[in-house]
């Protein structure tokens, strides 16, 4: 069976790979430059900030068993820190047993083996489909055409699900906002800092700050410096767009002060996630199925990346492959 599966973020990826083993042909589309979705790792001149997820939880047996595989290969590693959380302006221990992994030197490695295996189409937008006697034709932003697939899978964010399926009972069955923005400022600073900060519950402006170089397989820039990586609250997000990353770095410094204390800043980076955090309002569809054509992705089954994994293999397992709906 020829299957051809929009966005490489985890859930298409996890799918592809799940399909190769089975035997079917797959063609992967990701509109940006590699796989990882919101497994996203910037490289510039200054470090390497975790921008998106900032590290995963396992804690459904069959993903447990897939982060212990990735962890005996090598591309993931347990995050071993002692969170803390902020409670009205004041820093304290957030004692918790949770286990946390990253992706060993970039949070997307745990996918790069996969980019090796298929028929991988990047940067490339997916904006029209059609189904002509059962057979899937796709075409993207410049009208170039890929045809003849037997399975369609879209793993986007709901909102950009939606827009491509149009009028298509199974757009139709998608919630509407099932997924909040996220504004991400990673900053290059040089201070002294208490060297068991390394993540952070936060409040008010900011709900997350993390110390990238903290994790397993990264390094600090430099003597007394550090890389941190902050996520702006929903209430802030919501008020911001990738064209106010001046305000967001403003914001973002006072904050930080008031964390880690007084601190040169060095560099910086801003990205605006727009589909990012599940929205704590809306159900979760759980995987979406209409004939020949499916929907998988984190947001189907409750979010973070144990959903876009188990959103992948329950319709990897299921007959939809097979000739029939689940």
């Amino acid at each position: 069976m020829r299957v051809a599966v929009v966005g490489a973020g985890v859930a298409g990826c996890v799918l592809s790979e799940h399909l190769l083993k089975q035997g079917h042909q797959v063609c992967l589309f990701e509109k940006s430059r590699g796989v990882g979705g919101r497994l996203n790792t910037k490289r510039l001149p200054w470090g390497a900030p975790d921008l998106g997820a900032q590290y995963f939880t396992a804690r459904s047996p069959r993903f447990a068993a897939q982060v212990e595989r990735w962890c005996h290969q090598g591309i993931a590693s347990r995050w071993k820190f002692q969170p803390h959380k902020l409670e009205n302006g004041q820093l304290r221990t957030s004692p918790d047993d949770t286990p946390r992994y990253v992706g060993s030197g970039k949070m997307h490695q745990v996918l790069l083996p996969l980019s090796e295996q298929l028929e991988f189409v990047t940067q490339t937008q997916i904006n029209q489909i059609a189904c002509t006697n059962g057979q899937w034709s796709l075409s993207d932003q410049h009208e170039n055409g890929w045809h003849g697939f037997d399975r369609l899978v879209l793993a986007i964010p709901a909102a950009q699900a939606k827009v491509l399926l149009g009028e298509r009972a199974l757009g139709q069955a998608i919630p509407d906002a099932v997924l909040t923005p996220c504004a991400a400022l990673a900053v290059h600073t040089k201070a002294l800092v208490d060297d068991t900060i390394q993540g952070v519950f936060g409040e008010g402006a900011f709900s997350w700050l993390g110390r990238v170089d903290s994790k397993p397989g990264r390094n600090a820039p430099g003597p007394q410096q550090q890389i941190w990586v902050l996520h702006a609250s929903d209430q802030l997000s919501e008020t911001l767009d990738k064209t106010q990353g001046e305000r967001l770095l403003d914001e973002g410094h006072r904050w930080l002060t008031q964390v880690i204390g007084n601190f040169e800043l060095l560099n910086h980076y801003v990205h605006y996630w727009r589909y990012a955090r599940q929205a704590v309002n809306i159900d979760a569809p759980g995987v979406l199925t209409d004939g020949s054509l499916a929907i998988i992705g984190d947001w189907t089954l409750g979010g973070k990346i144990q959903g876009a994994y188990e959103s992948a293999m329950c319709l990897g397992e299921s007959d939809f492959f097979n000739g029939g709906n689940r």
